[in-house]
C-alpha cells in the first residue's frame, strides 16, 4: 500500500537505524520496504503507526528518489514537516491493517487509526469502499471515538460498508461507536458517505427482550454530523445521542431498523431533514428531554427542525419530548406512526414549559401505531402539550395572570425556563402552537399487512397482523385527525384536509381527565380553528371537551365538515337519514364548553350539525350553512343529510340551509334543489321546500285590500308549489291599530 507521509516519517527513522540494511531517504519507487525486525527503541512508534510488524509497503511517487534518494518525485526538496503536522492529513484506515473483505476483524485497525488522528488533534479518516467486519460479541464498545474532532468518510453508503455482529439470541451487544464522558475538550464527530449495517436477521422474528448495541451511542459532543449514510438491518437503535451541542441528520437512508431510527436526548439545534425512512420498528425520529437533566443541562432543549422526510412502514412517531421552538413541516408519512409533540412520554422525560410549536405540510397516509391492530383511536398528530402550573415563585399564580401581592401581571416569558419538577417553579401555558396544511387520510383497504405492499409490519421484530372491523369501522385510519391535549394559548388548527377519521379535531384540555390547576374559565385562550376540510370522519368533525363547565376562547370559522358521506356509521341510514342515537354523528361537539364562537362553516351528512348539549346561549352559532333534505326542524328520523336543523335564518344573520338531495340511493344526489336564502320577488315556482318555511318577498307590494304581501309561508313539505296549496300569501296591515 502507499505510504503515508506520517508512514514515511517513521520508517525513514527505523531504517536508519539499520534494521533493514537501506538508509534514510534512499526509497525506491515502487519497490516494496518489509519490516522484518524492530529493536526495543522503535518497537511501540511502530505499533503505533502500522499496527503489526511483517506488513508491506509500497512506496508512492511522491516519495520518488532521485540520485542518492536525496529529493522528492517532483524534484523539489524535501519540507521539513512535524509528525502531528503529518497527521494532520486523511488517515487511511488500510495503513493501519483494515481490510475490507468481509471477514477480517477490523477492530484493532480502526482503533489504530482513530487513535493516531486523535494524537494528532483530529481529522479525516477514510475509509475505502468495502465492507469492514466487526464480529466481536462483547458488550463493550467496540471504537472509541474520544476527543472527536473527527470525520469518518467513505465512498458512499453503498461502498463503504462497517458491518457489525449483533448476536443470534437475546443478549446484548455491545456499541460500534461509544463514548459517553462528559468532556469539555470534545469537539465535533461526522459520518458522511458511509453504511452501517447490523444483523438483525440473525435475531428471533418475535419481540426482543433487550435493547442492543446501538452503531452510535454518543454523548456530550458539542456537533454531530450524519450525512448522506444508511443504516440498515439493525436489530437495535440506529443511533442515541445525549447532551451534545447540535445534531444535525440529513440525505441518509434507514431500513429495517428494529429500534429508534434516529434518537437524540437533550440536546439543541437539531435538524433532521431530507432523510428516507423503511420499516423503522420503533421511533422513527426520537428527540427526548429529561427531566433529570433540565436544570443541570444549560441550555435546554429547543430549536428542532424534522423537514422533507420520507416514511413507509414506520412503526413509530416522530417523536419531540418537551418542544419549544419546533418546525415538523413537509414529512411524508405512509403505513406509519404519529407526529408528537409531547409534554412527557415517560415519567422522567418533559415537564416543562413548551412554546412556538409548529406542525406544518405534512402528509399522513394511513397512520398505524404498534407492531398489531392497535391503532385504533391513535392520532395523526397528537399535540400533547405541559399543564400549566403555579408555584411559590410567582406566589402561586400562573404566569400570565394578575398577582395581586406585586399588583402587575406575572409574565409568562420569565418563566419560560423553568421547571415543573421543582414544585416552587411556575409554568406558563403552552403558547404559540400551529397545526395548518396538513393532509391526513386513508389510502388502503382492510387486509394482512403485507398486501399493502410495504413488507412486514416490524415493531422491534417482525408481525404479518391483519385489521378487523369494529362496531364503527375503527379499522386502519379511523383513529383521530388532530388532537390537541393540555392547556394553551395563541393556537390555530388551519387548512388542514382531514379525511376517514373517527374524530378530525379534538381539542381536550382536560389532559386525559386530570384536573387543571387553572380555573375553568381560563382553560383554552385565544385560540382558532379555521379553513380546515373534514371528510368522512364517522364521529365528530370537531369536539371540543372539558370535564367541568369551562370557557373555551376559539373561534370555529369557515370550515367544511362532512362527517358520513359513505355511511359507514353504525347508525346512519343509507337513505340519508338517522336512527335516534346521539352516536350518530356530530358536526361540532361542544360538551361542557362556554363561550366559543361557530361561524360560517358548512355542514353535511350529520344528525347533529351543533351539539351543545341542549345548553341556551353557551356560544355564538349562527351564519352557518348546512345541506340537506329537512322534512322537520327537530332532530326526526325523516330529516335527510342533516338530522337536526338549527334555529334561525339568514335574514337574522343566523343560520343558513341549502336543501339538496340527500338521499344516496336516488338518482339525483347531492343536486341542489333550491337556496332558501335567495332573494324572490313573487311565490317560489319551483324547488323543494319543508313545511314552515318563509320566503321574503324583497319587493313588498299591496293587494287588493290594501294590505302588504310581506312573504310567502310553505305549508307543505317537497315540490309542489300550488298558491293555497303548498304556499300561502304572508299579509301585514298597513292600517295602525291606534286609528
Amino acid at each position: 500500500m502507499p505510504l503515508t507521509k506520517a508512514t514515511q516519517s517513521v520508517i525513514e527513522g527505523i531504517v536508519s537505524t539499520g534494521s533493514t540494511g537501506v538508509s534514510a531517504g534512499s526509497f525506491i519507487v515502487g519497490q516494496q520496504y518489509k519490516i522484518t525486525s524492530l529493536g526495543t527503541t522503535t518497537q511501540s512508534q511502530w505499533n503505533t503507526i502500522a499496527g503489526t510488524t511483517g506488513q508491506t509497503y509500497v512506496v508512492g511517487s511522491l516519495f520518488t528518489a532521485a540520485t542518492n534518494g536525496a529529493s522528492s518525485g517532483n524534484g523539489a526538496a524535501a519540507v521539513a514537516r512535524t509528525l502531528a503536522n503529518r497527521f494532520a492529513d486523511v488517515v487511511n484506515v488500510k495503513d493501519f491493517g483494515a481490510v475490507g473483505d468481509g471477514i477480517t476483524d477490523n477492530q484493532t485497525a480502526f482503533q489504530a487509526a482513530i487513535n493516531a488522528a486523535l494524537a494528532a488533534g483530529g481529522g479525516t479518516i477514510y475509509i475505502p469502499k468495502g465492507t469492514y467486519n466487526f464480529p466481536s460479541t462483547s458488550t463493550a464498545a467496540k471504537l472509541d471515538p474520544g476527543l472527536g474532532n473527527l470525520t469518518f468518510k467513505g465512498d458512499g453508503y453503498t461502498s463503504s460498508i462497517l458491518k457489525y455482529w449483533e448476536g443470534t439470541g437475546t443478549e446484548q451487544q455491545g456499541n460500534l461507536f461509544s463514548n459517553t464522558t462528559n468532556n469539555p475538550s470534545k469537539s465535533a464527530l461526522i459520518f458522511k458517505d458511509l453504511q452501517i449495517q447490523g444483523s438483525l436477521n440473525t435475531r428471533s422474528q418475535s419481540l426482543p427482550s433487550l435493547r442492543f448495541g446501538n452503531p452510535l451511542f454518543l454523548d456530550y459532543y458539542p456537533e454531530v454530523l450524519i450525512d448522506s449514510c444508511k443504516f440498515y438491518n439493525i436489530a437495535a437503535m440506529a443511533m442515541d445521542f445525549h447532551y451534545c451541542g447540535s445534531f444535525k441528520c440529513v440525505n441518509s437512508h434507514f431500513e429495517l431498523t428494529a429500534a429508534d431510527a434516529v434518537r437524540t436526548r437533550d440536546t439543541n439545534d437539531c435538524i433532521v431533514i431530507g432523510n428516507t425512512f423503511k420499516s423503522v420498528g420503533d421511533d422513527t425520529v426520537a428527540l427526548h428531554t429529561a427531566t433529570s437533566t433540565l436544570l443541570s443541562f444549560t441550555p435546554q432543549r429547543e430549536r428542532i427542525i424534522v423537514s422533507n422526510n420520507i416514511m413507509v412502514n414506520c412503526a413509530g412517531n416522530i417523536r419531540a419530548i418537551g418542544a419549544k421552538k419546533t418546525i415538523i413541516s413537509n414529512n411524508n408519512l405512509h403505513l406509519a406512526g404519529q407526529i408528537e409533540v409531547l409534554s412527557n412520554y415517560l415519567t422522567f422525560e418533559g415537564n416543562n414549559p413548551m412554546y412556538d410549536i409548529s406542525v406544518t405540510g405534512n402528509i399522513i397516509t394511513d397512520s398505524i401505531f404498534g407492531w398489531n391492530n392497535d391503532a385504533v383511536q391513535v392520532p395523526a398528530i397528537m399535540i400533547d402539550l405541559q399543564m400549566a402550573k403555579f408555584g411559590s415563585s410567582t406566589d402561586n399564580i400562573i404566569p400570565g395572570d394578575y398577582n395581586s401581592v406585586t399588583g402587575k401581571i406575572v409574565y409568562p416569558w420569565d418563566n419560560n425556563q423553568t421547571s415543573a419538577i421543582v414544585s416552587s417553579n411556575s409554568i406558563p401555558r403552552a403558547n404559540g402552537v400551529v397545526v395548518s396544511n396538513n393532509s391526513i387520510s386513508r389510502t388502503k383497504s382492510k387486509t394482512l399487512y403485507t398486501d399493502f405492499g410495504v413488507g412486514v409490519r416490524m415493531w422491534q421484530g417482525f408481525n404479518d397482523p391483519s385489521y378487523t372491523i369494529s362496531t364503527v369501522e375503527n379499522t386502519l385510519g379511523r383513529g383521530y385527525g388532530i388532537f390537541v391535549n393540555g392547556n394553551v394559548e395563541n393556537l390555530v388548527i388551519s387548512n388542514n384536509v382531514i379525511k376517514n377519521c373517527l374524530i378530525g379535531i379534538y381539542l381536550n384540555p382536560d389532559k386525559n381527565g386530570i384536573t387543571s390547576p387553572e380555573t375553568y374559565s381560563k382553560v383554552f385562550k385565544n385560540g382558532v380553528i379555521s379553513g380546515n376540510v373534514i371528510y368522512d370522519c364517522i364521529e365528530t368533525g370537531i369536539r371540543f371537551f372539558h370535564g367541568s363547565a369551562a370557557s373555551f376562547d376559539v373561534h370555529i370559522i369557515g370550515n367544511s365538515i362532512n362527517c358520513d358521506p359513505y355511511r359507514i356509521n353504525m347508525y346512519s341510514n343509507i337513505n340519508g337519514t338517522y336512527q335516534n342515537n346521539n352516536a350518530a354523528p356530530n358536526g361540532i361537539y361542544a360538551f361542557n364548553a362556554r363561550g366559543y364562537i361557530v361561524r360560517e362553516n358548512k355542514f353535511k351528512n350529520c344528525r347533529l350539525p351543533i351539539e351543545d348539549g341542549g345548553l341556551a346561549g353557551v356560544g355564538d352559532e349562527s351564519n352557518n350553512i348546512f345541506y340537506g333534505q329537512p322534512v322537520s326542524p327537530y332532530a326526526v328520523t325523516d330529516n335527510k343529510g342533516i338530522g337536526r336543523l338549527v334555529r334561525g335564518n339568514d335574514e337574522n344573520g343566523e343560520n343558513q340551509y341549502v336543501i339538496e338531495d340527500s338521499d344516496p340511493t336516488s338518482a339525483t344526489y347531492l343536486d341542489f334543489i333550491s337556496l332558501p336564502w335567495k332573494t324572490y320577488f313573487q311565490q317560489p315556482a319551483s324547488g323543494w321546500y319543508p313545511k314552515g318555511w318563509f320566503v321574503k318577498n324583497y319587493t313588498p307590494t299591496l293587494d287588493a285590500n290594501g294590505m302588504t304581501i310581506s312573504g310567502w309561508v310553505r305549508l307543505t313539505t317537497g315540490a309542489g308549489h300550488v298558491a293555497g296549496v303548498d304556499w300561502a300569501v304572508a299579509r301585514v296591515s298597513n292600517v295602525s291599530p291606534a286609528t
